[in-house]
This record gives structure tokens, C-alpha cells and sequence, in this order.
């Protein structure tokens, strides 16, 4: 299903770090899947998890900050963080019993360069091998 979904996604829209934004009150996913047809990680993500739900399987949301050191400069010794909108990456995480919370990479630009310092899509702390299932 994750395949079929990043094929989908990859040959229907195109990755985008300056989309457009949704017109106010307009639905953000709707708007990227029906009328601009272009996004970034926020997008590709939120629709993913949509895409699984609607298949009957439990997905979930995540965003987070890279770990990397590029992002940290360092100056007299100690690390400090300065975090921005666009360091931040989200994509979709499904449940797959036996194997607990599991990522799925959806956005075009992460899945073809992984070493972008935007596409960290390491688990985080509190969700590695999370085996809860979903309510």
C-alpha cells in the first residue's frame, strides 16, 4: 500500500518547497490534492495519512526537527540549535502489527536525496518501537 501511495503521489503532484498556500478557511489537503497540485513534506505527509485511513489502515501524523549536525553550528565549543520552519520535516507513520509504528517517506525530494538535512525521518525517541496499537 505504501508503494501504490508514494506512486500516486509522485506521478500526480510535484514537491514544492514554496507552494502556494490554501486560500483562507479552504482545507489544506483537499486544496493540495484537488487544486494546486503541489507541496512539500507538510502535504505529501498529511494526504499519505488520509490515503492510508481510507484503506482501513492506522496511520498517524509526525514532525519533527533533524538531528544533524549541519543544522547546530557551533561557535565556542557547545551546540546550539537554531531551528526554522523550513528545517522541519513531517511524513506519515503507519501501524503494522508485530513491528509497531512504522515511517513512511512520502515526499518526492526525501525519498530521491535521503541526505537532505530536511528529510530526517528517524524515529523519534518516543516512538521507537512503540508496539501500542492505535485506539
Amino acid at each position: 500500500m505504501a508503494i501504490t501511495s508514494r506512486a500516486y503521489l509522485n506521478t500526480n503532484y510535484q514537491y514544492n518547497a514554496s507552494a502556494p498556500q490554501p486560500p483562507e478557511g479552504a482545507d489544506p489537503i483537499r486544496y493540495f490534492l484537488t487544486e494546486s497540485k503541489q507541496g512539500y513534506s507538510v502535504q505529501f505527509a498529511s494526504a499519505a495519512v488520509v490515503m492510508f485511513r481510507m484503506f482501513g489502515l492506522p496511520a498517524r501524523y509526525v514532525v519533527a526537527m533533524p538531528r544533524r549536525k549541519a543544522v547546530y553550528p557551533t561557535g565556542d565549543g557547545s551546540w546550539h540549535a537554531i531551528l526554522q520552519d523550513d528545517n522541519a520535516h513531517a511524513w506519515a507513520e503507519v501501524y503494522i502489527s508485530g513491528q509497531g509504528w512504522t515511517p513512511m517517506e512520502m515526499t518526492p525530494a526525501c525519498w530521491s536525496a535521503p541526505n537532505r538535512p530536511t528529510c530526517a525521518t528517524d524515529r523519534l525517541p518516543e516512538t521507537q518501537g512503540q508496539r501500542t496499537p492505535p485506539p
